[in-house]
């Protein structure tokens, strides 16, 4: 059984959606999903036929237009409809807003291996987002997003509706050291050093540089340098090799989507298997001009303890930022995609706890006076 307060995070990124589903009690699993970040407008056409099975989609209306969105929503696109919406103010569109919605949907409808559903009921108390350092930084952005969603009930095409009560949000980065923190009961020892929290996503690369848990601004920051860019230049040097008559977007869109199914094996492109590793020497640019930023914004890492790579991007970056910081402690999160967001549910499940906390303290002075 949940505690009373329902707690539920989103981290609607550029290149995927991630959300939790459930957390009964501490020392359980966080309950993990995701699809990705695409939100086409929906077509309301099927030719399933009862025969053939629809794509595990929902839509989702947001002002005037309906959208489609979910873990199949991949093949509801045209094949040139790249669905991204890559700019500062993204947390502000429609599409960030569908995709939220999509993810509200399978959290009050999503159901565990035995069939019981995650949720009782249809309200979430305190919901957790993140954004990109950069934009966390401009506070009229993330008040705009926080009052827009904060006490609002949204209904669905389906009947469905989902009413959500506080909204915080975060620095994208923040969840990741909290996920680590406290997988690995090391709160109290990170509480006394001074960490570096590298968070690479398919759009931005991201950096938080905290002591103990108190971030410091002035060393931290983003950049528009993660996986899209590298992709890029995956695409062009394997059209080039091929002679393929290709869009670089349109191939680099089918490659991330490959990765992150977590597929193994080579991703077929016109018959031919392709692996992104074989090409990763031609977004080494990309990655250069990232490191770049990250050393200037940091320094050497003299006086950093530990260096915590997260997002899906990571296990691109990992040698690269060991071979930049080679005197220092390279950690990479379990699972990285999900990282942040376990890291938001973990954060709003301790503000729910102090909210508790605060109102019995308040409650005990109140019988006294």
């Amino acid at each position: 059984m949940e505690n009373k307060t329902v707690v539920r995070a989103v981290d609607v990124g550029y290149g995927n959606v991630k959300f939790t589903l459930s957390h009964p009690n501490f020392t359980s699993p966080i309950a993990c999903s995701s699809f990705p970040s695409r939100s086409p407008v929906a077509s309301g056409k099927s030719l399933a036929g009862g025969i053939l099975s629809n794509l595990k989609t929902v839509t989702v209306q947001v002002g005037e237009s309906v959208y489609e969105v979910g873990s199949d929503v991949a093949h509801a696109e045209t094949i040139n409809d790249t669905g991204a919406v890559l700019e500062k103010k993204f947390c502000l569109s429609d599409q960030y807003k569908a995709r939220l919605l999509g993810a509200l949907h399978y959290m009050i409808t999503g159901k565990d291996s035995s069939g019981q559903p995650y949720m009782q009921g249809s309200t979430i108390d305190i919901l957790v987002l993140g954004l990109p350092v950069a934009t966390y930084r401009d506070a009229v952005i993330r008040e705009q997003l926080s009052n827009s969603l904060a006490n609002t009930t949204h209904k669905y095409p389906n009947g469905n509706t989902v009413k959500i009560g506080v909204v915080r949000v975060v620095p994208q980065p923040l969840g990741a050291f909290y996920d680590y923190a406290n997988k690995n009961n090391l709160i109290e020892q990170l509480m006394t050093e001074t960490n570096l929290i590298v968070d690479i996503g398919y759009f931005t690369f991201d950096w938080l540089f905290c002591h103990g848990m108190k971030p410091v601004a002035n060393r931290s920051d983003s950049v528009n340098k993660g996986m899209s860019e590298i992709l890029k230049g995956v695409s062009a040097a394997v059209i080039k090799q091929y002679g393929f008559d290709s869009d670089v977007n349109t191939l680099a869109r089918i490659l991330d989507l490959h990765l992150t199914s977590g597929k193994t094996t080579p991703c077929n492109v016109y018959s031919r298997n392709i692996d992104v590793m074989d090409y990763l020497g031609h977004g080494k640019p990309t990655i250069n001009s990232a490191l770049a930023s990250l050393s200037g914004s940091v320094g050497d890492g003299i006086d950093i303890n530990n260096i915590i790579l997260a997002g899906g991007g990571a296990k691109f970056f990992q040698s690269a930022i060991e071979e930049k910081f080679p005197h220092n402690k390279v950690i990479v999160s379990d699972l990285p995609a999900f990282t942040n967001v376990r890291g938001f549910q973990l954060a709003g499940e301790a503000w729910a706890s102090s909210a508790v906390v605060k109102a019995r303290k308040e409650e005990r002075i109140g019988v006294v006076s």
